[in-house]
């Protein structure tokens, strides 16, 4: 299943209501094993980008468990500032 598709069950919105302040909302992905992934939304957005994320792709490479957690890039970034256990940040 997409990464786009598992968000906009959880109510994501994407395509015209991505603007703005929207813009810079982030997906932190974490792996079971403590692996930690943000991405931003408008990379997972078609009209934004042809890339496709693929959760269960991921999971199935590298055998690692994706627990995802919503946030906004601002957050996490002073997060990260704070000694936050990221791997990646997008």
């Amino acid at each position: 299943m997409a990464l786009k598709s598992v968000l906009e069950k959880g109510g994501v919105e994407f395509g015209h209501s991505m603007r703005g302040k929207r813009l810079a909302s982030c997906l932190l992905v974490e792996a079971a094993d403590g692996y930690s992934a943000v991405i931003a939304l408008p990379e997972i957005d078609p009209d934004s980008t042809d890339k496709q994320i693929v959760a269960a792709k991921f999971q199935k490479q590298t055998g690692k468990e994706v627990k995802q957690i919503y946030g906004s890039s601002g957050n996490f970034f002073q997060q990260l500032q704070n000694g936050a256990p990221f791997d990646m940040f997008f």
